[in-house]
């Protein structure tokens, strides 16, 4: 901190000239004349000696005089000075103050103890619908309607009993509707440090307020589906794919009770069904967008089971993370499975089917030859043999 020097005043200065110059011509008078009638006796030298002391005495004083003089000036210059820069920094503090109230968004105002403005800036006067010399001098009964200026004035009061700031928010009509601020008020001091009102600083933030109240709504609804849905949901951490929420469902189908348990699972099947390939499925819905994968895993029972899970990208709560919604599709992949084995088992039994048959038409080709060779008729027709288009089972009779 820089030592600030003491202010001298012109009246000072002048008092100490007068002061300095009295005490001089006192211990002046006092002692030449007593050393002039020690030295000198007779009345001619006396007169002389009179004579030379009142010559010394008016140089001395001369020259005392404009040294104070010349230094009172110095002092009244320094002091003229000091004032100068003390009022021109007074002055650039005060614009920039007023630069900057009045390019704000916010609403900048200042009360008397009797609640009536005495400072406003462009903001507020836009919020209220009112002129900068609409509004000083008056007080909030003559923006708002009795019950808000009454809440304004209550606050105001208790800032100044408290002597302390306060930020609130307030809900007050303004000719674009009701508005909501979020108001910092504080104690309005003098010179002295004496509380001479209040000053404000309010800031619209009524579209912030609905947009959190939507965030607020439609995270309830996100959660009520979270915690409701008889699908498995889980949210997953986006680097390292591990669960920082879970679904009731999603516990149940593992045979968990809590989030912590789940996190620490340890059944992880060989790949492609591994935590690693399951990490890898999150980075991939992270950098390429949605997912859509069949995924087998295995409960703390050890019973396996099949998910269809479906991976997206969500903002929760500020924050990236990945959503996996998963569906047990298990019995169907079991009903997959024993179809798979009845189509094989089917086609095995056809092919098998299909070579008998094939024996026995060949059988009866050699019935039929050997008939003929006997004289016979042959037993069996196969002229179905010669036709493009198998006849209907049945037709072959002996």
């Amino acid at each position: 901190m820089t030592e600030s020097k003491p202010d001298y005043h012109p009246k000072h200065a002048v008092l100490r000239i007068v002061m300095i110059y009295a005490v001089f011509a006192a211990l002046w008078i006092l002692f030449s004349d007593s050393a002039v009638e020690i030295m000198f006796k007779e009345p001619t030298q006396l007169v002389r000696a009179s004579m030379i002391k009142g010559w010394l005495f008016v140089a001395a004083t001369s020259i005392i005089l404009y040294g104070l003089v010349g230094r009172m000036k110095a002092q009244l210059l320094d002091s003229a000075q000091r004032e100068r820069a003390t009022q021109a920094e007074k002055m650039r503090a005060l614009q920039l103050i007023d630069a900057i109230a009045e390019s704000s968004d916010d609403a900048i105002f200042a009360k008397d103890l009797d609640g009536r403005y005495i400072l406003i800036n462009r903001a507020a006067c836009n919020f209220v619908g009112k002129s900068a010399n609409e509004v000083l001098g008056q007080d909030d009964r003559a923006l708002f309607p009795p019950d808000q200026a009454a809440m304004l004035k209550e606050i105001a009061q208790r800032v100044i009993q408290e002597n302390r700031a306060h930020t609130i928010e307030e809900r007050l009509s303004t000719p674009n509707g009701e508005r909501i601020f979020l108001a910092t008020k504080g104690p309005l001091r003098g010179g002295d440090g004496q509380v001479i009102g209040t000053f404000g600083i309010s800031r619209d933030i009524t579209e912030r307020t609905s947009i959190e109240a939507a965030l607020r709504a439609s995270e309830q609804r996100f959660h009520t589906l979270f915690d409701s849905a008889t699908v498995a949901i889980m949210v997953h951490d986006r680097e390292t794919g591990l669960p920082v929420d879970a679904n009731p469902h999603a516990l149940k189908i593992y045979g968990y009770e809590t989030l912590e348990q789940i996190r620490n699972h340890s059944r992880w099947l060989p790949p492609p069904y591994a935590v690693s390939d399951m990490v890898n499925w999150v980075k991939r819905t992270v950098h390429q967008g949605n997912q859509h994968l069949e995924w087998q895993s295995e409960d703390i029972h050890g019973r396996r089971f099949w998910l269809d899970v479906l991976l997206s990208t969500v903002v929760i709560d500020g924050e990236e993370r990945v959503l996996s919604v998963a569906t047990d599709i298990t019995t169907r992949k079991n009903t997959e499975e024993e179809l798979r084995r009845n189509h094989d088992e089917l086609s095995r039994f056809n092919l098998a089917s299909i070579g008998r048959e094939l024996d026995m038409i060949e059988l009866k080709k050699q019935v039929n030859a050997l008939s003929v060779e006997l004289g016979r008729t042959p037993p069996y027709s196969l002229a179905f043999l010669d036709l493009e288009v198998q006849p209907p089972e049945g037709n072959d009779r002996p």
